[in-house]
């Protein structure tokens, strides 16, 4: 029987593929909410009550008084979409007089702006906390934060405070997995020698260090991890002014050890994909035999709505991973293999990407540390066998 003051599950949007998972995962019902539109100027959204020029409703049709709310929301048409966020955080917080609401996005919209460019430009991501906080959201809940130095953003009377999640533990047990099935225990540290952990810039080479010391951790070298055998390296990269991103040929040999080597290419965030495609052609031209890919944030197109999978198709990526922390990847890939006259063409693509559903890893961060009082660390250790924590769905799922 339902705790009449226990975690209520929301969606933030009339569509939330997320928030579904997280309910069957939680045996938990989605509160139910009304959304309504008042008919404005523009074109209609593609299969949305919605038009962009209307103005939203959102009415919560269930007591949430008293009630520790979740909303969860992955955001497509951000601005809008966000802004309905906001609306229905106020009507939970304000009106409904929820104890308290945690935002659950898993990516936070606009954390790619925490710095201003130029001296009239504006500090987005601190003014959608700022508006967060003040339509009544009290914490938010993020996967992968784009910058660790944007941290400090969050708290105090101006935004929402921060629960962050790293994917480091779902990922490095992953990619030991399935990097060293089946190896006998003799050929153990040999193969995982071959395994490299790489940055395709340097923002992303800290990440990679720490997702290479987990690894070893989890292989048993606990005294020294960061000396172990599997190791981080790095791509050099400019970027265009156009997002267009081109690389420095420079691929930094830290710990290579013969062309046997496996090279798996970590980063939070995939749009326009030209930092993955570019960087693993750099990393498979200095000798790597294969190199895979782990992505956090999967959006699958560029600001232009061209598609990532037909350049994925002929890129040097041999396996690319992706969580649904914005579930819709996995929504566009499966129309684009449907979108395919050539059957074989779509099956050969289809065995190169598989989705993570971390709904199971979401759901116990908010039933054992967001309500129970865990810490991450405390959590994750009750986890021997971290595959508790996420499934894998074969792209071949999908066709």
């Amino acid at each position: 029987m339902k705790e009449v003051n226990g975690p209520v599950l929301m969606k933030a949007t009339y569509d939330e593929p997320f928030a579904e998972l997280l309910s069957k995962y939680l045996n938990e019902p989605i509160c139910k909410v009304k959304y309504e539109s008042f008919q404005g100027p523009g074109d209609p959204m593609p299969n949305s009550p919605y038009t962009f020029g209307c103005e939203t409703k959102p009415t919560i049709l269930e007591s949430v008084r008293g009630r520790h709310v979740f909303l969860v929301g992955s955001v497509w048409n951000t601005n809008h979409e966000l802004f309905q966020t906001m609306l229905i955080a106020s009507a939970a917080k304000h009106t409904g007089k929820a104890k308290k609401v945690t935002y659950v996005p898993l990516y936070l919209p606009y954390s790619r702006e925490e710095k201003t460019d130029s001296r009239r430009g504006p500090p987005s991501m601190k003014t959608v906390l700022m508006c967060l906080k003040t339509c009544g959201v009290d914490e938010t809940l993020i996967l992968d934060l784009h910058s660790e130095e944007s941290e400090g953003t969050f708290g105090g009377n101006d935004a929402p405070d921060a629960e962050l999640l790293w994917s480091e533990p779902l990922a490095a047990d992953y990619i030991s997995r399935k990097h060293t099935e089946g190896v006998p225990e003799n050929k153990l540290e040999e193969t995982l020698s071959q395994l490299k952990v790489l940055a395709p810039d340097f923002g992303a080479m800290k990440d990679c260090t720490d997702q290479a010391v987990e690894i070893n951790k989890l292989q048993g070298y606990t005294d020294n991890p960061e000396d172990g055998p599997v190791q981080a390296m790095l791509c050099g990269k400019t970027r265009s002014k156009d997002d267009n991103s081109t690389h420095s040929r420079g691929v930094y040999d830290q710990g290579r050890n013969n062309d046997e080597d496996v090279g798996n290419v970590k980063d939070d965030i995939l749009a326009s994909a030209g930092t993955l495609i570019t960087s693993s052609s750099d990393f498979k031209a200095s000798g790597f035999s294969k190199i895979n890919a782990f992505i956090t944030h999967g959006f699958g197109f560029d600001k232009w709505g061209n598609s990532f999978f037909v350049n994925y198709e002929d890129s040097d990526i041999d396996s690319l991973t992706v969580t649904n922390s914005h579930p819709y990847f996995q929504e566009r890939f499966r129309v684009h293999l449907a979108s395919m006259e050539d059957r074989a063409r779509a099956q050969s693509l289809a065995e190169r990407i598989d989705i993570m559903d971390v709904s199971p890893f979401i759901g116990e961060v908010m039933r054992r540390i967001l309500v129970g009082g865990q810490t991450i660390r405390e959590m994750i250790n009750e986890y021997p066998d971290r595959r508790s924590l996420y499934n894998i769905i074969k792209g071949t799922d999908l066709l």
